[in-house]
């Protein structure tokens, strides 16, 4: 969902779709079991895809014009989760079988990864950081975007 509440990403039946409160229903690109997230304050929409990789489509509701930013590959296997930063200049990806979060730096065109002893399962913004597991008995690993270095933090799980 877009932050204006206006436009929400879907992926059914073997594409990414966008649906519009004023009944916009059209295909981005194709992309079956593919991630996608909305850049924050923004139309601009990256997607994960097995067979695509990783794309950045810039003004999704309206010219959608795509850039694909990384092939498939070993860092992007797995994927469990993508998002942007605050200020849209870098995708993270989140991937169980390469363990740890990878840094798209759209500006710069580069790649840098972020690895930790977790297998994550989600990425979840919460502000600059983002939630790599779900709340349990276990510890809950959280990647800090906003750290000089970015880093992966865990959260000691409370033992009684």
């Amino acid at each position: 969902l877009s932050d204006d509440g206006a436009y929400l990403l879907s992926v059914s039946g073997g594409s990414v779709r966008l649906f519009s409160v004023n009944g916009q229903n059209r295909t981005l690109v194709p992309g079956a079991g593919a991630l996608v997230a909305f850049a924050p304050g923004g139309h601009d929409a990256a997607v994960l895809d097995p067979t695509a990789g990783l794309l950045l489509i810039r003004d999704a509701a309206g010219a959608a014009s795509v850039q694909t930013i990384a092939p498939p590959d070993d860092s992007l296997a797995s994927g469990v989760g993508i998002g942007f930063s605050q200020d849209s200049a870098k995708l993270y990806v989140a991937s169980s079988a390469a363990q740890g979060v990878v840094i798209f730096d759209l500006v710069a065109s580069s790649r840098s990864p972020v690895a930790c002893d977790c297998t994550p399962n989600t990425l979840v913004p919460m502000g600059s950081l983002f939630r790599l597991n779900e709340f349990g008995s276990a510890p809950l690993w959280l990647f800090d975007a906003a750290a000089t270095a970015p880093c992966i933090v865990f959260v000691p799980a409370r033992t009684e």
